[in-house]
């Protein structure tokens, strides 16, 4: 999947989380943990939803662009220095190496810390 469709993906799951009612909000949840085959089933099983969902990710993010633009603006500050977090999409101001803002780069790091836990246990069990 592209980097693109992964974060439009993505956008859409949190606004599905974040303005759907309880079974949308569930949609948007299993759409985060969706893997490309389960991504195009629940596009196919709730078209209605998608489209709806996808229009308002849509619209808040050239929303939210435009403000957070202005807003650099009247402070002077050069908005073309933005950059998104690669896993959540946040704006960033100050370029991270990584790519990530904190709050994703901890999740991230916490994640692989767990899966290394896992391994070596996997890897004690079977000596």
């Amino acid at each position: 999947m592209k980097m693109e469709k992964i974060e439009e993906m993505h956008e859409i799951a949190e606004t599905m989380i974040r303005y759907g009612g309880s079974f949308v909000e569930c949609l948007g949840k299993a759409l985060m943990k969706a893997d490309l085959d389960n991504t195009r089933k629940i596009k196919k099983a709730f078209p209605k939803y998608w489209a709806t969902y996808s229009d308002m990710a849509r619209l808040e993010r050239e929303t939210n662009q435009k403000k957070i633009e202005n807003a650099f603006k009247k402070e002077g500050m050069n908005p073309m220095v933005l950059k998104k977090c690669r896993d959540c999409g946040l704006l960033l101001y100050i370029s991270s190496e990584l790519g990530r803002c904190k709050k994703c780069q901890e999740e991230y790091e916490e994640y692989h810390a767990e899966e290394e836990q896992r391994e070596i246990q996997e890897v004690k069990k079977n000596v």
